[in-house]
């Protein structure tokens, strides 16, 4: 979900995804799908069925023909057997059966600052304009999907201090709370993030805040 700084879909593009691996037909990838789960391959990538799965989940689809090349990507919605994903690589969507998507493992091998719980800083890749502003936050999730290109794979969720909206994040998006940033980006820090946009739903939602 997280791309260049406000510049989002065109990085993402470059993370290794050629023109043909581009996911924009959903229906061949329904179609591959369908042909999976009836070869019986439903209980290794969709072991617990839609139950497991929630809008805003991060997972890895496998999408194209035979078995599939693993990707990361967010759900956008799940119906019976089936979800809509948002895959990162391009921001491109579509319907997949069950079980070509699991859920992303949690990520290990973290350095402190990156523990559950603790609280950092983040940067909105979504922030139309500049400077770029950098956020207190809490990081709530930290998982691990497939590594493509220059992609680690590192998903960060994380909640917004002031407004309570959470996002998917990648490694370059957070840092360590209180570090001094060397891109030359603003380094003020600001109480709530800007609106993400519209076009880009799975990338964020707004959390309950807590009592």
């Amino acid at each position: 979900e997280a791309g260049g700084e406000g510049g989002e879909g065109g990085e993402d593009g470059e993370d290794g995804e050629g023109g043909d691996e581009k996911m924009v037909e959903a229906a061949e990838a329904g179609s591959a799908g369908e042909g999976e789960e009836s070869g019986g391959e439903g209980s290794e990538e969709g072991s617990g069925g839609s139950g497991e799965l929630e809008p805003n989940d991060a997972v890895v689809a496998r999408w194209g023909r035979g078995a599939g090349k693993p990707y990361s990507a967010v759900v956008r919605s799940v119906d019976g057997r089936s979800a809509v994903v948002q895959f990162d690589c391009d921001l491109s969507e579509c319907t997949l059966p069950i079980s070509r998507v699991s859920p992303m493992p949690a990520a290990g091998a973290l350095p402190g600052w990156l523990t559950v719980g603790q609280s950092l800083e983040a940067v909105d890749p979504y922030a139309s304009g500049r400077p770029l502003v950098w956020h207190a936050a809490t990081l709530l999730e930290a998982r691990r999907g497939p590594r493509e290109g220059a992609d680690d794979g590192l998903r960060l969720w994380v909640r917004y201090r002031q407004s309570k909206l959470g996002q998917w994040l990648r490694r370059r998006h957070v840092r360590e709370q209180g570090t001094v940033g060397a891109s030359g980006d603003s380094d003020a820090l600001s109480p709530s993030p800007a609106t993400a946009s519209g076009k880009k739903p799975a990338a964020r939602k707004r959390l309950k805040a807590e009592p």
